[in-house]
């Protein structure tokens, strides 16, 4: 069994040889914001690293009759990936990749021996499509979809895939037949349905008409609404396709502070200098937008969003608010790095640091799962408290959520850790004198880390205001 793992280096790499751009693969900023919470493997990447593999077993080049390769998982960064490949006939084979415990993706495909003699090579272009090339993927309309079609010239740079996948891959199936396969990544990531695209299926067979070697067509065959799910045909020089991709939720952007200061009195928080931690989007922002349209000043911190929290202060500060950003990262907690939130002086402290939190899975509990979430939920918030406690500042808000009263098969650790953020909290409480913390068990609300396909019964953001009204009075004198 094979095995191997995918860096943000090898996507950026496949990303140059196949140009699919498309952020969910090659930005960590970006994809932070997007449904998996970071980046993760081209599906493409990790098929053809499998046939490659399987190509090692062959012998002499082949004709490929026909593949399909259903992703069922993301492939994730930095995680190892094993090949098992199944072979129960001549001629036909069954490769399985697998990721933590989970298959992720399966090949099933037919070939035999090339009738020609050599496998054929690739007869566009060599390199990158200069003319046609732009890094961005379209932003197609949902409403536009079942109308979509398009073409463009293929080009491939035979020596980069050498390097990426081994000579076996392209003495086997040739040049011709990887780059045709490889620019249906192109096709979902970057035009149909592009930026919001999620890959799901490939089946592809011997083309059914002579075509030019160098030109792929792609038109929409069909579009369910319902599912999010989009069906595109291609057409190669070497194969008919059958893609099937989702259309996926974009990042969820917050009402603007406009909005929001439309419900809030003008002075009903301006006692607070209030430091939210993990303010760059999601509750965090919404956060920050409501404390600083009550009168409050406003720091937000940001691990890796600066350029959220830069919009999401001119936001505030162009409409009178006062709020500042900080970059902060719970990782390196050292007197440098927490000089700006000490010299802010917080009296009221928020506390909305958290990882990707759907990344479970039903029925399994992992360790190295439970010790992020502690890291973020528990560890990072004492540290931060017992630091500012000796700093003055009494008052914390570090939400809780109704997870904990579900209990999701698939949210075993994230509840643990939640579960042991509410004790801790308790405990502080109980026995340090005049500190306020509060912990409200929150619903599923619609952010960021709550998008999703299917479709999700998620609250109001605006349930937020409430709560922040409910903890500025808590330990209060009345």
């Amino acid at each position: 069994m094979t095995r191997r793992s995918f860096a943000l280096g090898d996507q950026i790499e496949f990303a140059l040889l196949s140009r699919d751009f498309n952020p969910i693969h090659v930005d960590p900023i970006a994809s932070r914001r997007l449904i998996y919470g970071q980046p993760v493997v081209h599906g493409v990447n990790a098929m053809l690293w499998a046939l490659s593999e399987f190509a090692a077993h062959l012998r002499g080049p082949v004709q490929l009759q026909s593949l399909t390769c259903a992703f069922t998982k993301p492939v994730l960064l930095n995680e190892e990936v094993s090949i098992l490949i199944d072979a129960p006939e001549a001629g036909k084979a069954v490769l399985r990749l697998r990721q933590l415990g989970q298959v992720v993706a399966k090949v099933s495909l037919a070939c035999a021996p090339h009738p020609d003699g050599p496998a054929p090579v690739f007869q566009g272009q060599q390199g990158p499509a200069t003319s046609s090339f732009s890094p961005q993927p379209d932003q197609v309309n949902e409403a536009d979809l079942p109308g979509l079609q398009g073409e463009f010239a293929l080009a491939f740079d035979t020596t980069k895939a050498l390097t990426l996948y081994g000579p076996a891959l392209f003495a086997s199936f040739g040049s011709q037949v990887i780059a045709e396969i490889t620019a249906l990544t192109k096709v979902v990531g970057m035009h149909a349905p592009g930026l919001n695209s999620l890959f799901t299926e490939i089946q592809l067979k011997p083309a059914s008409a002579p075509r030019v070697p160098d030109q792929l067509r792609y038109q929409t065959q069909d579009y369910d609404q319902r599912f999010h799910q989009l069906v595109v045909a291609c057409h190669s020089h070497t194969f008919d396709a059958r893609l099937k991709a989702f259309y996926r939720p974009a990042a969820v952007a917050q009402a603007p502070y406009a909005a929001l200061k439309r419900s809030v009195s003008d002075q009903e928080f301006a006692s607070q200098r209030a430091l939210i931690v993990g303010g760059s989007r999601g509750l965090g922002e919404v956060t920050a937008k409501y404390l600083a349209a009550g009168g409050a000043r406003v720091m937000l911190t940001y691990s890796r969003g600066a350029a959220d929290a830069s919009a999401i202060v001119s936001d505030i500060t162009s409409q009178g608010g006062q709020a500042t950003a900080a970059a902060f990262d719970l990782s390196s907690f050292t007197d440098e790095s927490l000089g700006a939130l000490d010299d802010f002086a917080p009296t009221d402290i928020y506390y909305f640091a958290t990882p990707f939190i759907f990344s479970g899975k039903k029925d399994v509990f992992s360790g190295p799962r439970l010790q992020q979430f502690m890291d973020f939920y528990l560890l990072g918030f004492h540290r931060l408290l017992d630091r500012y406690i000796q700093r003055g500042t009494k008052r914390y808000f570090c939400p809780s959520s109704v997870a904990l009263d579900e209990m999701p098969a698939a949210m075993g650790e994230y509840c643990v850790a939640k579960a042991a953020a509410e004790a801790y909290c308790e405990w502080v409480v109980r026995n340090r004198p005049g500190i306020t913390i509060t912990h409200p068990r929150l619903p599923r609300l619609a952010t960021d880390q709550t998008a999703s396909i299917a479709a999700a019964d998620n609250g109001d953001t605006a349930l937020m205001l409430q709560l922040l009204r409910d903890f500025s009075l808590a330990g209060r004198p009345t």
